[in-house]
């Protein structure tokens, strides 16, 4: 990864609202007193799981990340470069990653697995499928592409939170259509075998895909007002010196 922000970090998309389903759920499935979150953004995740009382915690992200907006203490985040392998001597109980895979080089994306396979022996991934669209994505995978890359690892998928969250509407979308758990723990394997699951299949939620066809929907009817001459003059205008620039630059 470079220097360049590859993302910037919206209080109003990194809120605490998913977190606040997702993560008691989590803490009564597998019981972790220590988490780790690899591209934790500014830590909401974390700050949810602090909130629970799994006080062990560590993010791990770019040092694109703007420190003030932090919802964790900053001597619980650490600045790396996700395309690189994080070495640790501490082994957690747990590692998130969530929504941060897909904005990663596909040529680092067995490092980033590695990652973390070697911090944790449970995980929970979820990672934009193609054509989820999003901040700088440049590795958009089906689920299939993931699994195989933990599998390698000797890591099982148990895609039991998707039918747990799927229609929960306080969840954002991309959460309930791409989480993943992986583990390789033979008593939880026990536990987590019992439970409704995905089966790791390529699915889009509902909820994206409408909002996929607004979004084309309003482009088009963007251009029809265009096309039909109802913008003012100073559009058109406008619209004629932004094409004249970008001819002769």
């Amino acid at each position: 990864m470079t220097d360049n922000i590859r993302y910037v970090h919206e209080e109003t998309i990194h809120n605490f609202k998913a977190a606040n389903e997702v993560v008691p759920y989590i803490i009564q499935l597998l019981e972790p007193k220590s988490v780790v979150d690899v591209g934790c953004g500014i830590g909401t995740w974390l700050k949810i799981f602090e909130d629970n009382g799994i006080v062990n915690i560590l993010g791990i992200d770019g040092d694109y990340v703007d420190k003030s907006l932090l919802k964790i203490d900053k001597n619980k985040f650490v600045d790396f470069d996700l395309e690189k392998i994080y070495k640790s001597e501490i082994k957690f109980d747990l590692a998130i990653s969530l929504e941060v895979a897909e904005h990663l080089g596909i040529e680092s994306a067995n490092i980033f697995i590695k990652t973390l396979t070697d911090l944790s022996d449970t995980i929970i991934f979820s990672a934009a499928i193609p054509k989820q669209g999003g901040q700088n994505h440049i590795n958009e995978q089906e689920p299939k592409y993931w699994i195989e890359k933990f599998e390698n690892e000797g890591f099982e998928l148990f895609d039991v939170l998707r039918p747990v969250f799927w229609d929960n509407q306080k969840v954002d979308s991309w959460y309930r259509q791409n989480m993943l758990l992986f583990t390789k723990r033979k008593d939880l394997k026990v536990k987590l075998g019992s439970l409704e699951s995905f089966l790791g299949k390529h699915l889009v939620h509902p909820n994206l895909s409408m909002g996929k066809d607004n979004s084309i929907n309003n482009c088009k009817k963007q251009l029809e007002t265009i096309y039909a001459g109802k913008k003012g003059v100073r559009f058109y205008l406008n619209l004629l010196i932004k094409a004249l620039k970008i001819k002769f630059r």
